[in-house]
């Protein structure tokens, strides 16, 4: 038995009795305080799960079916982003598929590259240690000492999507409408019960 094991098995008790003393001042409660603990428990447990299966709802069986529909069917504009319109009962529902590129440097590629062209010097600054500077990269770029392909090269780019969707159909702004409501509610410990 090793000398953790036994420390934990000198807390346990000692965290067992503390537990069942503060249980026993939670008893002594009127019943209808206890009953709304108990329920307030249940309920928030219950909402949890709703919570969890609401979101693998919208992520494994909406989320595919609209944004599938938006890129298939919907309109792409200058900037790359997909547009469906549809309507339904003379209201108006766009789903909307935002595309968002992050780029980011590969150093080694980069350290090549600006060692071959002469440009290590000019494009690297001292930090703690040494760490190319991406905007005088880019300066060299637009100075024409690195060409766009070799520009690419050193850059990799990472491509993802946020969905969105705006309708003013009822059953959405009433939710919405509620859920304002009690975002903007104060927290409560718990409501005074009458006995």
């Amino acid at each position: 038995m090793t000398l953790k094991s036994l420390m934990q098995e000198e807390e346990e008790p000692k965290t067992q009795v503390a537990v069942k003393e503060r249980t026993k001042e939670f008893l002594k409660l009127p019943l209808t305080r206890q009953e709304a603990v108990l329920t307030a428990a249940v309920e928030y447990e219950t909402m949890n799960q709703q919570e969890k299966l609401l979101a693998a709802r919208r992520n494994k069986i909406l989320r595919p079916i609209i944004e599938g529909a938006t890129h298939a069917y919907g309109v792409e504009d200058q900037d790359g982003h997909f547009h469906l319109l549809m309507e339904k009962d003379a209201v108006p529902t766009e789903v909307i598929r935002t595309k968002k590129i992050s780029r980011t440097l590969n150093s080694v590629a980069a350290e090549t590259l600006l060692k071959e062209k002469g440009l290590y010097d000019s494009c690297v600054i001292q930090v703690i240690s040494w760490e190319i500077d991406e905007e005088k990269v880019i300066e060299a770029y637009q100075a024409g000492k690195i060409t766009a392909g070799e520009l690419d090269n050193i850059f990799s780019e990472r491509i993802s999507w946020a969905t969105s969707v705006k309708t003013n159909e009822p059953e959405v702004k009433e939710v919405e409408k509620i859920r304002k409501e009690i975002e903007k509610m104060e927290t409560k410990e718990m409501p005074e019960i009458s006995q």
